[in-house]
């Protein structure tokens, strides 16, 4: 047998890697004309998003970090939903569908370590009726783009430290910030 096929090797079981791995999959007959493997070291998947639990520590979630999916990440987000799409879950599954897997929230809170404490930085977003992954169109000048969230935080950050007035005695610290 001929096998005409272009071998890909995906080297990292990362986001970059696998929404690559999804682009061309999701293409008609990609079977046909491609033949690609993953090579991960370890057994979990996903990069700097790959998240387990240890059955030795009470399932206790092990992750790599902090994750927000900001509304703004239309295209992964659009990405997100069409895998959902694809898989077609049972409606009994856990997490079966986008929505049930990705709730909107408008509030985080960061902490800063300042002089052996620590310290929060609560954050609210105002929410909007835009669906993430949907169409997006977004305006410059608003906070729905990252340019714009940039612009958001920066305005705001004045009335932020307005609200903490107990952070401005804690001036000539050393920067030991946690997102």
């Amino acid at each position: 047998m001929n096998n005409n096929k272009k071998k890909i090797a995906v080297l990292g079981g990362g986001l970059g890697s696998l929404s690559s791995v999804f682009a061309i999959t999701s293409n008609p007959n990609w079977q046909s004309e491609y033949e690609i493997t993953v090579y991960q070291e370890g057994w979990r998947m996903g990069g700097k998003c790959a998240s387990s639990r240890d059955p030795q520590m009470a399932d206790r979630i092990e992750e790599h970090g902090l994750h927000i999916f900001f509304g703004f990440y239309d295209n992964a987000i659009k990405m997100m939903r069409e895998a959902y799409q694809e898989i077609d879950r049972p409606a009994q599954a856990p997490l079966a569908t986008f929505e049930t897997a990705f709730k909107p929230h408008s509030f985080i809170a960061v902490q800063e370590h300042i002089n052996d404490r620590w310290v929060d930085w609560p954050i609210f977003f105002p929410p909007n009726d835009k669906v993430p992954g949907v169409a997006a169109n977004y305006e410059q000048d608003s906070y729905d783009s990252p340019l714009g969230m940039l612009y958001w935080l920066l305005k705001n950050l004045k009335q932020q430290l307005r609200s903490n007035a107990h952070l401005q005695s804690y001036t000539g610290a050393k920067d030991h910030s946690v997102l």
